[in-house]
């Protein structure tokens, strides 16, 4: 009979290993019999509540009694259970689980090493009844949980200021994932929140603007773990006028916000037989005119103070 708890002894401490080597949870159980499993998620993001298991287990063939099981969590706090005796196996009840422990992930929890994760320390104590007598019994496992990192959406364009229907290039290029790689970007060219373009893996983009005005193009990174990070640029876009005339504006660092809807700017634009709208935004511009022809790039550049 002791020889067939021996061979049960073995072959369960075989199968915690096999759990623990493929990183399930981690178990560590001492010869005087008893074992500790913790089971949760494998992986977390910063902010996230887990939720996780602790088992006791009677590994060996007397009675654990007076059983308490104490997970200490990261940030230095600890709870503690009192759980019933454990008889030996085979007989039921030779285990007991404690459910719904959960922690919430703190940024100072994470460790400085690569991958980057958050450990949390559960034991349990007793004593095995040997014919009578106490022996002390116990057992630890360090239960990590590795943490995940959002990408970094970043992009730049080839034109911040281009006319109507003019092609800007936008490169998502310089965007990054710190644990993994990038699989999708997609882009929002309005910044109205539905993205129009579906690039895959590309990071490189195009798109002309029919209308003039302000816009905010989005570009929203998807990593390998399902996680995203988006980023948003201003572009003005600038409407191309009758009588040949191109217009652009260009916002100057003493420009204040003003709050009327629409600024149409036509004093200097009538005598060319044009006129433009001025984002709101700007209060002082540089209005630039630029005529044009096939042999010569002349400019006329006018400056005005607009006045709400």
């Amino acid at each position: 009979m002791r020889s067939t708890s021996v061979v049960l002894l073995i072959l369960l401490g075989l199968l915690l290993v096999t759990y623990s080597s493929v990183g399930k949870f981690d178990v560590f159980a001492q010869a005087t019999g008893i074992g500790i499993r913790e089971e949760g998620p494998s992986n977390a993001h910063i902010g996230d509540t887990i939720s996780y298991t602790i088992t006791a287990i009677n590994l060996g063939t007397y009675w654990d009694r007076n059983v308490t099981v104490t997970d200490k969590f990261p940030n230095g706090t600890s709870s503690s259970w009192n759980i019933p005796d454990l008889p030996p196996p085979p007989q039921a009840g030779y285990q007991y689980t404690i459910s719904g422990i959960q922690y919430t992930v703190r940024l100072a929890d994470v460790l400085p090493q690569q991958p980057p994760e958050v450990v949390n320390n559960a034991q349990v104590t007793g004593y095995a009844d040997v014919n009578g007598s106490h022996q002390s019994v116990q057992a630890q496992t360090n239960f990590p949980t590795i943490t995940l990192t959002p990408p970094v959406a970043f992009f730049t364009e080839s034109d911040d200021f281009p006319m109507v229907n003019e092609v800007v290039t936008f490169n998502a290029s310089s965007s990054y994932a710190p644990d993994g790689q990038i699989v999708k970007y997609e882009w929002d060219w309005e910044g109205n929140g539905t993205y129009d373009l579906d690039a895959g893996t590309n990071p490189i983009a195009t798109h002309a603007y029919a209308e003039p005005g302000v816009y905010y193009p989005t570009l929203r990174v998807t990593d390998n773990d399902g996680l995203t990070n988006t980023t948003t640029e201003r572009k003005v876009v600038s409407p191309l006028v009758v009588g040949g005339y191109s217009i652009s504006f260009e916002q100057e660092g003493s420009a204040t916000q003003t709050q009327n809807p629409c600024v149409i700017v036509t004093m200097v634009f009538a005598l060319v037989g044009a006129c433009g709208y001025l984002h709101p935004k700007f209060r002082h511009a540089r209005i630039s005119l630029k005529k044009l022809f096939r042999q010569t790039n002349s400019r006329i550049a006018l400056k005005k103070r607009l006045i709400e």
